[in-house]
């Protein structure tokens, strides 16, 4: 009884072991899954950080691009003088009036 006591104590101690060192690897396995999802949140801070810096110039290189003139907003259309025969064509319908298109009022 003896040996057999001693096998079973020794069985018992061993599973255990075992199971400690599961333990173990899931605990180290978990804590190597932490550190890889704080590492990977600092990557993605700095990352975010980057393309709010680089959003920040691309509008200020924006407004610049507008503000010197390059862009045709805030532009007003270039006036097309009319010529001659457009003026008599008009005048010739009834839809030109050469008092009222030089500013003379008539009452």
């Amino acid at each position: 009884m003896d040996e057999k006591t001693k096998k079973e104590n020794t069985e018992k101690v061993e599973k255990t072991k075992s199971a400690e060192d599961n333990d173990d690897g899931i605990q180290q396995e978990e804590s190597g899954l932490v550190d890889s999802a704080y590492k990977a949140a600092k990557e993605l801070r700095a990352e975010n950080d980057r393309r709010e810096k680089l959003l920040k110039e691309e509008k200020e290189f924006e407004a610049k691009r507008m503000l010197a003139g390059s862009t045709n907003a805030g532009s007003k259309a270039p006036v097309q003088k009319e010529t001659p025969e457009e003026y008599t064509k008009r005048f010739m319908k009834g839809e030109a009036n050469p008092l009222k298109d030089d500013g003379i009022k008539i009452e």
